[in-house]
């Protein structure tokens, strides 16, 4: 009854869990079927649901003078990131949604041209990837 509760809104990458505590009354086959769908429903109408749009992680790193003006396109384009690293320069870690990619990086191009050194990384974090 749960699975049928999701497949009806069409919706994929979520899990409900259900727990039911014995009361000490027995609801036979249809009543638990009703129960788990009812709970499913209610979950799913009481739900916030989001869009997921595909994330690449990256690490950019640059020297103290420009990073103020990256930040600044990075809010601009609502890219969370960890708290930026300040060594020698300065290195921060991000998530961008494949959608702004291109924008993104035409418009640090523009303003910041070869004043910062931008990599894909390898290594998830699921901190980061988690927000929303």
């Amino acid at each position: 009854p749960i699975l049928e509760s999701i497949l009806k809104k069409h919706l994929t990458n979520l899990c409900i869990l259900v727990v039911r505590y014995f009361g000490g009354t027995l609801l036979g086959a249809p009543g638990l079927t009703r129960a788990y769908s009812q709970s499913a429903n209610e979950v799913l109408q009481k739900s916030t649901l989001h869009q997921y749009e595909e994330h690449q992680k990256w690490i950019l790193k640059t020297d103290y003078s420009t990073w103020s003006g990256i930040e600044k396109i990075m809010k601009e384009f609502e890219i969370r990131f960890h708290p930026p690293v300040y060594l020698e320069d300065v290195e921060v870690s991000f998530f961008l949604k494949e959608s702004h990619k291109n924008s993104f990086f035409e418009k640090l191009e523009s303003q910041f041209y070869h004043k910062f050194k931008l990599r894909p990384s390898d290594i998830l974090d699921p901190e980061l990837f988690i927000w929303v």
